[in-house]
C-alpha cells in the first residue's frame, strides 16, 4: 500500500503517518490495550500488543514535540539569542535560559523513552516469537503488582487480599513455561525473576546494531541513558554546567526523529515485511536518507573514524592519537599523546572514548602537506610515522600561533 508523504514534514511522517500505517493491521484494539495484564494473559497475537503499545509511544511523542514547535515558533528568536549570550547576572539571560532548557527537559524526556522502546525492541530480533512477547509483558506486569503490593505494606501497613491475588495470579503465569519455550533466550529475565536492568538490555541491543543504530543509541550507556535522564534527576553534584543554546532544541529534536526511525526500521523486521516499491522501510530508507539524519556533523559522535596520526582536542588539550583499539561493541578508544599541553608531557598519553575527541587535522591532509616538503617519503607510511608527522605539524602551528600573538 502507497502512502503519498508530499508535503509532510518529517516529523509528521514519523510520529502520524508510518506510525498510523504500521498499527493498523494489528489485531488490537484500543479497549484491549487498556485492560492491561488481563490482555496479555488473552492475547492470541502478543507480539500485536507489544507493538501497539510502541507504536502509541511513538505517536504520544509525536504530539509532544508538534506542541513544543508551536510554542517555539511564538517566539522572538533572535531575541533570545541575544539574551542568551547578555549578562551573567541579568534577568533577560535567566529568562532565556530557563525558556530554552524547558523545551530541552521535554525532548530529553521523549529521548528516554524511545531509547527504552528501541533497547527492547532490538533485544527482541533474537526471539521475535509469541511465547517470548507474551512472557515479556507477564514478567513486567508482575514487577508493577509486586510495587504496588510492597508499597501498601510499606507505607500503609496493608495487605490488601485482591492485590496478593493479581500477584498470586501473574507469578503462575510468569512460571508457566509454554511448549517451546528456552529460558536461555529470557534476555527480559534476570535472577530470581526478575526484569533485567536497564543496563544489562543496554549491553544486549548495542552489541546487536548496526553501525548506523548505534550512533542513535549513543554508543554508551552514560551518553544515552545518562544524557536522557538529566530531565528526570536534579543534577546535584554534576561535572560542570553549562547554558544551553537555542540550536539544540532542534538538535535534539533530530535526535529523537532519527530514533523514531530506526524504531519503526525494526518494528518492520520483526513484523517481516519485506523490502517493496509500496513498502512502509522503503519510505523510512528515505526519510533516513535526508541531510536533517545525516551522521555527518549532526551528531558529537563525529570522530568515530579518527585515525592514527590525526591531531585532535582532547578535552581542552591538542593531541595526537597513537593507538586505536576496537571493542565488542564496535566502540573505538583512542591513546592520545599531548602535545604542548600544561601540566602534560609526551609520556602521559591517556585513553580516550573516540566519541570525545574533536578533530583538528587529519592524518591525510598531514601526509599529504608533508610528501609536498619532503617527496622521498615512503608510499606506505606506518603508524609511527604518521604520529612523528602529527607532533612536527602540531608544533609548526603552534609556533605560527605563538609568532602572530608578538
Amino acid at each position: 500500500m502507497a502512502v503519498d508523504m508530499s508535503g509532510i514534514r518529517p516529523d509528521q511522517a514519523i510520529f502520524g503517518v508510518l506510525t498510523d500505517w504500521l498499527r493498523r493491521p494489528l489485531q488490537v484494539s484500543v479497549d484491549t490495550y487498556r485492560r492491561g495484564a488481563l490482555s496479555i494473559m488473552e492475547e492470541p497475537e502478543p507480539r500485536d500488543y507489544f507493538l501497539y503499545g510502541v507504536l502509541e509511544t511513538l505517536e504520544r511523542i509525536g504530539y509532544t514535540l508538534l506542541i513544543l514547535q508551536e510554542d517555539v515558533a511564538r517566539v522572538d528568536i533572535e531575541k533570545l539569542k541575544r539574551d542568551l549570550i547578555a549578562a551573567e547576572d541579568s534577568m533577560d539571560r535567566k529568562h532565556a535560559r530557563y525558556f530554552v532548557q524547558h523545551f530541552v527537559n521535554a525532548e530529553l524526556l521523549c529521548m528516554r523513552q524511545l531509547l527504552e522502546l528501541f533497547v527492547d525492541v532490538l533485544c527482541f530480533g533474537g526471539t521475535n516469537e509469541h511465547i517470548y512477547y507474551r512472557q515479556y509483558m507477564l514478567t513486567k506486569a508482575l514487577e508493577q503488582a509486586e510495587r504496588i503490593a510492597g508499597d501498601w505494606h510499606t507505607f500503609f501497613n496493608c495487605e490488601n487480599r485482591m492485590m496478593s491475588s493479581v500477584v498470586s495470579h501473574l507469578r503462575d503465569a510468569v512460571s508457566t513455561r509454554p511448549a517451546g519455550y528456552d529460558d536461555s533466550k529470557s534476555w527480559f529475565i534476570g535472577k530470581g525473576g526478575k526484569p533485567t536492568s536497564i543496563f544489562a538490555r543496554f549491553r544486549r541491543a548495542i552489541a546487536s546494531a548496526t553501525e548506523e543504530e548505534r550512533i542513535s543509541l549513543g554508543f554508551s550507556y552514560n551518553s544515552s541513558y545518562g544524557r536522557s535522564s538529566r530531565a528526570v534527576h536534579a543534577g546535584l553534584g554534576a561535572i560542570g554546567f553549562s547554558d544551553p543554546q537555542f540550536e539544540v532544541i532542534d538538535g535534539y529534536q533530530r535526535f529523537v526523529e532519527r530514533l523514531g526511525l530506526h524504531l519503526l526500521w525494526r518494528i518492520c523486521e520483526l513484523r517481516g515485511l519485506q523490502g517493496s516499491s509500496d513498502d512502509q522501510r522503503d519510505v523510512i530508507s528515505v526519510f533516513l536518507s535526508l541531510p536533517r539524519y545525516s551522521t555527518e556533523g549532526n551528531h558529537p559522535e563525529f570522530a568515530i573514524g579518527v585515525a592514527v596520526g590525526d591531531l585532535v582536542i582532547a578535552l581542552s588539550y591538542l593531541g595526537v592519537v597513537s593507538r586505536i583499539q576496537t571493542n565488542m561493541y564496535g566502540n573505538r578508544a583512542c591513546l592520545v599523546q599531548p602535545i604542548a599541553a600544561e601540566g602534560l608531557h609526551p609520556e602521559d598519553s591517556d585513553w580516550w572514548p573516540s566519541l570525545n575527541l574533536r578533530p583538528f587535522l587529519s592524518t591525510d591532509d598531514i601526509v599529504q602537506t608533508a610528501r609536498k616538503i619532503t617527496p622521498k617519503l615512503p608510499e606506505q607510511v606506518s603508524n609511527r610515522l604518521r604520529t612523528e608527522l602529527a607532533v612536527r605539524a602540531a608544533q609548526a602551528i603552534l609556533r605560527q600561533r605563538a609568532g602572530s600573538d608578538h
